[in-house]
């Protein structure tokens, strides 16, 4: 029977995904591909923003795991992320300063218990990593990319696990193949430009909260507007570019006058301001309309 997780573990578990410090977290590699294959279009770093806005409702239900291979405080979870229902099963190691995701799945029966095994006898190791290319429209995948990456391996079981910074890397290949900017790189953009939220927001013509959500990373940005934040990062448009676009100086009154004259002479007259005499046939017209 499920039980409210423990507040102490579900904020220090917040604290570590909110940090943005990637050396906190660790990622079972079958976790992660798990993950990619639920969700082709979603990046690596929407599963912990994911786990995060989850551990932050109150009353979270879930049940305590016990006979992993690595010391800890483990618990498991479902997660609602665009409608599917996700299992996840994470371990707060004793120090309380790292975290390791085991699970991010699709949920089913659980896997039998292992026997322990210290964390501290983990091997370095590099992997080929697969990233899946998702298609335009996100719903399915388009190619898959092998990246070289740094992990770690559990000899006792042979689990290879992911660190905070080879999901990064793994962000950074599927961005750069869609197109597409990351939070981090937005931001960093901003702040070589030197505006603020509100200033960038003004710029692209969006809301703040938008804007902002794009930072954090909790949402991202279309395919056209990814173009434009690219045209500013490449430096083929600029701050001042955008403002003149904001507010256009062009007379369009007389910008019409002259296209409607060189277009049909005849109705020249009638941005004229000064009043004339009607012609034989307008009198003619008129007084037809009028009687």
């Amino acid at each position: 029977m499920s039980s409210p997780l423990p507040d102490h573990w579900k904020r220090r578990v917040c604290r570590i995904l909110a940090s943005g410090d990637l050396k906190k977290i660790i990622i079972r590699q079958s976790a992660r591909r798990d993950w990619s294959l639920l969700f082709p279009k979603a990046f690596d770093s929407d599963l912990l923003l994911a786990l995060q806005l989850t551990l932050e409702q109150p009353n979270l239900l879930g049940n305590q795991v016990a006979g992993m291979n690595e010391e800890g405080e483990v618990y498991e979870f479902i997660f609602v992320h665009e409608s599917r229902h996700v299992y996840s099963k994470i371990n707060l190691c004793p120090d309380g300063t790292v975290i390791i995701i085991y699970s991010a799945h699709r949920p089913f029966e659980r896997n039998h218990p292992v026997k322990n095994k210290p964390f501290e006898n983990w091997e370095r190791t590099e992997i080929l990593e697969p990233v899946s290319i998702p298609t335009l429209d996100g719903k399915s995948v388009a190619e898959t990319v092998q990246v070289k990456v740094q992990a770690w391996r559990n000899p006792k079981d042979g689990e290879i696990y992911l660190d905070g910074e080879a999901l990064a890397e793994l962000d950074r290949v599927k961005a750069r193949h869609m197109g597409i900017m990351l939070p981090t790189e937005i931001k960093e953009l901003r702040e070589q430009l030197g505006v603020t939220q509100e200033k960038m927001a003004d710029l692209l013509q969006i809301g703040e909260k938008s804007y902002c959500r794009w930072e954090t990373g909790r949402e991202r940005p279309s395919r056209s507007l990814n173009l434009l934040l690219a045209s500013l990062n490449d430096g083929r448009i600029d701050v001042a570019y955008l403002e003149s676009r904001l507010k256009p100086d062009f007379d369009w009154r007389g910008k019409i006058q002259q296209d409607q004259g060189q277009a049909n002479p005849r109705w020249t007259p009638l941005f004229q301001s000064e009043p004339r005499d009607l012609t034989e046939k307008e009198e003619i017209a008129n007084e037809a309309c009028t009687g």
